[in-house]
């Protein structure tokens, strides 16, 4: 599965790795388990991520909590179970989840000091896990969190006096160390809310949100206008709203974290939009059922990275499908890093080349032979061998061990089939001094945006219509599968045929032509007519191009038959 399971960016077939998907559909079962509501499985898998802990022997803070599962780079002994199988699976698909930084006072308090990707050691790592035990006493001591360093009264961080701890020379370098790599201090931010953010009014000696929360529309320093909602006993489910927008003061309430479902079963998202009466079926939940700078973790605060095709998603927006994405290896196959690494070539012009194999113009068996051929995959030369057949050319009987590079392009019967190929360049009034090289043969050519294309036509490129040269790409890997069909038949005892090889490439690459120009008239109507227009004189602008393949009368007329000069190289 190494090579054909890799991206197709780098060159391989991007096919789904069993063992990769096993993993990215046990991290969606933790990541719904994290989710609200009060189901017993639910329960299970966030108490023992609450019991999430660090290596111990001398590496940082050992405290249970959950953030050490989402961010920390390593992790104690996990166990051979369910639980423990999870985790596994957990630790290669978060790769593509980041972490933004707080943007009010609830949530810079709520911050962890340690395992947090945010605050940074001087070797920077994560405080806790960066290999001494920097903290190590106020960790112990309680000092997990920014709110329990963070003296409100002084607005200042407190004194490790206030800590309860010694003035030893260890804690307070510790205590230097962990404050000067924080990067916020509450103070300095305007507890501005935005519209979306939710407030609650905390009830005296209760940590938990009450059962009134308030959805802000507009607010100032101290006042907001907002919308009332009232808590059920049900899972801290929110009902609608009692009655229309009404005004409170700010001063009297603290933030908290609400998320929302458009129906059961669908995926949570933060909920930041006042509700809309046509859209029903809509489940608003107070996450963690508290306020936010008492929130073991914050799924606003995590998001994951765009993994092409797929954007940017909130945490509870996580597929199976980005978790495959984000655990599989992103590496080159080795035979294929190999070639490309010698052509020198910038990233966007390779994965451009590379994404043209697989175009949907071209045949896949034609993409498949040189996808095998970039990868070392063909059965010749040294495979032979090993299956105890004489590894030789068998075309030219010139006793030359073959290779895919003789094979393709060095025997003489492929020599001429490339100076067939070569006079149908010329012909075309393509760029005179391309070399027909062993590159050029595989990839084509390494080719930019066309300059004369219509405006908005660039995306249609990347689509599947057209792009610059295609009939002479085409041209190109037909020709390269045909020497290979030849030589196959030549193995088997049958008789070689450079001319079969022209000709039926030629066919084909007509062929190609025909599909696609019945595929551009058989388009549904647009609403801009001259879009359609555009890629019809693109295509004619390539596929017609001085009447080599076809020519435009009331109708376009293939030329089936190929041209002399094309041809006429299989008599030499």
């Amino acid at each position: 599965m190494g090579d054909a399971g890799s991206p197709n960016d780098p060159g391989g077939l991007g096919v789904t790795d069993p063992k990769t998907q096993s993993e990215a559909l046990l991290a969606k079962l933790l990541i719904r388990g994290l989710s609200p509501s009060g189901e017993p499985w639910k329960e299970l898998v966030r108490h023992k991520a609450d019991q999430t802990r660090l290596p111990v022997h001398g590496k940082g803070p050992s405290n249970a909590d959950i953030n050490w599962l989402l961010a920390a780079p390593k992790l104690r002994k996990i166990q051979k179970s369910i639980w423990g199988s999870m985790v596994k699976a957990w630790l290669n698909v978060r790769r593509g989840l980041l972490k933004s930084d707080p943007a009010s006072d609830a949530e810079i308090l709520r911050q962890p000091i340690f395992g947090n990707p945010s605050i940074l050691s001087p070797r920077g790592l994560p405080l806790g896990v960066s290999g001494f035990s920097e903290g190590r006493a106020l960790a112990h001591a309680g000092c997990l969190r920014i709110k329990n360093l963070w003296c409100e009264r002084s607005k200042d961080w407190k004194s490790l006096e206030a800590l309860g701890l010694s003035y030893h020379p260890a804690n307070r370098d510790a205590w230097e160390t962990i404050t000067n790599s924080i990067p916020w201090r509450p103070d300095d931010h305007v507890n501005q809310l935005k519209e979306g953010d939710w407030v609650a009014k905390p009830t005296p000696g209760s940590a938990n949100a009450p059962d009134w929360v308030y959805m802000v529309l507009d607010s100032s320093t101290t006042t907001a206008r907002v919308l009332e909602f009232k808590k059920t006993e049900l899972n801290g489910r929110l009902q609608a709203p009692t009655c229309g927008p009404i005004t409170i003061d700010l001063r009297h309430y603290r933030q908290v974290r609400v998320l929302l479902q458009d129906y059961p079963g669908s995926t949570f998202k933060i909920a930041r939009e006042p509700p809309d009466p046509r859209k029903k079926h809509r489940i608003y939940w107070i996450f963690e059922a508290g306020f936010i700078h008492n929130l073991p973790w914050d799924p606003g605060e995590w998001h994951w990275a765009a993994t092409p095709p797929l954007g940017d998603a909130p945490f509870f927006g996580y597929t199976a499908k980005r978790g495959h994405s984000n655990a599989r290896k992103s590496t080159k196959p080795p035979g294929m890093s190999t070639f490309i690494e010698g052509l020198n070539l910038r990233n966007s012009t390779l994965a451009q080349m590379i994404a043209r194999i697989w175009h949907n113009a071209r045949p896949r068996k034609v993409g498949v032979l040189i996808w095998l051929t970039l990868n070392k995959g063909l059965p010749i030369g040294t495979w032979l061998n090993l299956m105890g057949i004489d590894p030789n050319c068998k075309v030219c009987n010139h006793n030359v061990e073959e290779s895919a590079q003789h094979c393709l392009m060095e025997c003489p019967a492929a020599q001429n089939a490339w100076k067939a190929f070569k006079s149908v360049w010329n012909e075309w009034q393509a760029p005179p001094d391309t070399d027909i090289s062993w590159p050029f043969i595989l990839l084509g050519e390494a080719t930019t945006e066309h300059p004369d294309d219509p405006p908005g036509l660039l995306a249609y490129h990347k689509g599947g219509f057209t792009y610059p040269r295609q009939p002479l790409d085409i041209l190109r890997s037909f020709i390269l599968y045909h020497l290979w069909t030849e030589r196959c038949r030549k193995h088997f005892g049958e008789d070689y045929s450079l001319k079969k090889v022209l000709t039926q490439a030629w066919v084909a690459t007509v062929e190609v032509g025909m599909a696609s120009w019945k595929a551009i008239r058989s388009r549904r109507p647009t609403k801009d007519p001259e879009y359609q227009i555009s890629i019809e004189r693109s295509f004619r602008s390539e596929w017609l191009h001085r009447g080599i393949l076809g020519k435009e009368d009331d109708i376009i007329k293939w030329c089936f038959l190929p041209p002399l000069y094309f041809t006429n190289f299989s008599n030499v």
